[in-house]
């Protein structure tokens, strides 16, 4: 089933909102805005089935350098 994760990334703390297309079932919880936590985050996906998508700002050039 396809998932899709929505971040809002901000410099303290960050909202991920995680849907099942299928269920259209939302889980939403808080997480600290540090290169660890994203990290552990990206790796526990299913990256055929996924789609992430983030809203940032410009502090956030550590993340497109982890992603890159």
């Amino acid at each position: 089933m396809e998932t899709i994760v929505a971040i809002d990334l901000g410099k303290r703390k960050s909202v991920v909102c995680t849907m099942e297309r299928g269920s259209l079932k939302t889980q939403y919880r808080t997480v600290r805005t540090h290169p660890e936590v994203f990290h552990d985050l990206c790796v526990d996906l299913d990256a055929q089935n996924t789609i992430v998508l983030f809203e940032i700002g410009n502090q956030a050039g550590w993340l497109s350098d982890m992603l890159g």
